[in-house]
């Protein structure tokens, strides 16, 4: 029986593509890398502009990477579209404990420093732009507590002046409302 979800129709869209056309079928992870990372830019790019036409199309192509990416595990034997939905739902579970009456709301970044077993920088991907990279580790290194003197009289001043730096400057180019920003603002 075919799936008539939005995804169940992109997963039947490239199974198609696959079998009938010599490009996609050739595709393999890692031929697609460049492709997907362009998309999530433009993504952002048309969110960043809030027009609804370019945010539903840069999502297609997005959608399509993620149904490539499921179908390229699924024929491999690695994984099936199943799978990744229920290791999205067991995430979800984990990091929303007191929606599934598993035990008490905590901050996400709590959880997810539980998961990463208290390593602060553990989960920043290697591959993000570098200032993109910095921002993250600085502030995971601030919300675990790092200690800041602002009187530069220790080292730390080596951390902080460059790190206000790369924060206005990221700030000024890209402007996310990162996850405690948006905890923050609910």
């Amino acid at each position: 029986m075919q799936d008539n979800s939005a995804l169940g129709r992109a997963l039947a869209m490239v199974r198609d593509l696959r079998a009938r056309c010599p490009w996609d079928r050739a595709q393999t992870r890692q031929s697609l890398r460049p492709y997907l990372v362009e998309e999530v830019l433009e993504l952002d790019q048309a969110l960043g502009e809030g027009e609804r036409d370019s945010i539903r199309d840069e999502l297609s192509d997005l959608l399509l990477h993620l149904a490539f990416q499921l179908v390229i595990a699924e024929e491999l034997g690695e994984f099936s579209p199943d799978d990744v939905a229920e290791a999205l739902e067991r995430k979800m579970r984990r990091r929303h404990p007191h929606l599934f009456d598993l035990g008490d709301a905590e901050p996400w970044e709590r959880l997810k420093r539980k998961e990463r077993r208290g390593r602060t920088l553990a989960g920043i991907t290697p591959t993000l732009p570098p200032l993109l990279k910095a921002y993250l580790r600085m502030g995971g290194m601030i919300g675990e507590g790092a200690v800041i003197d602002r009187q530069f009289n220790t080292i730390d001043v080596c951390l902080v002046l460059p790190m206000e730096r790369v924060q206005a400057s990221y700030e000024c180019h890209y402007r996310p409302q990162l996850p405690r920003e948006a905890a923050a603002a609910a």
